[in-house]
């Protein structure tokens, strides 16, 4: 859900009811470039500072920051990431900033309010399958566990990821795979 912040003296009238809560953002408003199928299975509620859930605007001078903290998390145990996208009203590109974890599926990131007027703000998450193959390969690592497979699909994720990432960044992750392909 879009959530509006308002500075006194902003122009406008009451804010209407706030739209459903956007698990999907286009590349452009997330600065990620995220497979399709790695957004939907994430869920977000609670999130705060909401007033009448989302029906009147949270109120802030110019200066100030609004702290957005909300419950997120996906099915199964992959590793989940969120971000705060926020944006002057009359602006239209999003700006965003990671959420931090706070523990037990909340997350938490701020924005200031720079000037006058009225300000949108939303959360949008992901499961991240490199963080999820991270996590468990230093698990297994440190268990002394076999990782010879596990690396064959680190390299795995890490070519889809090449093949989503600029030149020079595709580049870097293309031998970053290749390291890892014949690691064992």
């Amino acid at each position: 859900m879009r959530r509006p912040v308002s500075t006194p003296g902003a122009s406008g009238g009451k804010e209407s009811p706030g739209e459903a809560i956007a698990t999907r953002l286009p590349a452009e408003a997330t600065g990620a470039n995220l497979p399709a199928e790695a957004v939907p299975r994430t869920v977000i509620e609670h999130i705060t500072p909401c007033v009448d859930h989302g029906r009147f605007a949270v109120k802030r001078v110019a200066g100030e920051t609004v702290a957005v903290e909300a419950d997120v998390f996906a099915e199964g145990h992959d590793a989940v990431c969120c971000a705060l996208l926020h944006r002057p009203q009359a602006q239209t590109p999003w700006r965003s900033v990671p959420m931090a974890p706070l523990g037990n599926d909340r997350w938490r990131a701020e924005f200031v309010v720079e000037e006058l007027g009225r300000y949108e703000y939303t959360v949008t998450a992901w499961v991240d399958p490199l963080a999820t193959w991270r996590r468990d390969l230093l698990k297994k690592q440190s268990a002394g566990q076999d990782v010879s497979v596990d690396l064959q699909r680190g390299a795995q994720l890490i070519q889809a990821a090449a093949a989503r990432a600029g030149a020079e960044d595709g580049r870097r992750l293309e031998e970053w795979a290749r390291s890892l392909a014949s690691s064992d």
